[in-house]
């Protein structure tokens, strides 16, 4: 009985420290498919976030990681992530917080991909309310 309890909560704490995103977004620039996942932050006030960049190709595949911070406009339904070497500005036009179900348009420039040049990208909040 000890062993069942002790495997348990040792399964609990562990499942403590998994990490929600807080986006996930898809889309193209090129040839290479872009997947991007924006972490919610940790305490949930932190304006910073890590994000994890994937661009895949038929033959190659490359990570990236990139620590951005948030920026929100009162009475604009436009969030900006921006970090060294990453902006993406995401619409949330016609809602103002995001909602669950919902997909937004985003643009995403980064240094990693195309040499910086823009990237259109559909992403949602798969946790929003």
């Amino acid at each position: 009985m000890k062993l069942l309890l002790a495997v348990v909560m040792s399964l609990l704490s562990v499942s403590g420290f998994a990490s929600f995103n807080e986006v996930e977004c898809e889309g193209q620039s090129g040839v290479k498919n872009i997947y991007l996942e924006i972490e919610q932050p940790f305490p949930s006030t932190s304006v910073f976030r890590r994000v994890r960049v994937d661009v895949s190709t038929n033959e190659t595949r490359e990570n990236y990681y990139h620590s951005v911070n948030l920026n929100r406009y009162g009475g604009f339904s436009i969030v900006n992530y921006q970090g060294a070497g990453f902006r993406m500005q995401l619409d949330l036009w016609p809602d103002n917080q995001p909602r669950w179900g919902r997909t937004y348009s985003a643009t995403l420039i980064s240094s990693n991909i195309n040499g910086g040049l823009a990237s259109s990208l559909y992403c949602r909040f798969p946790n929003a309310n």
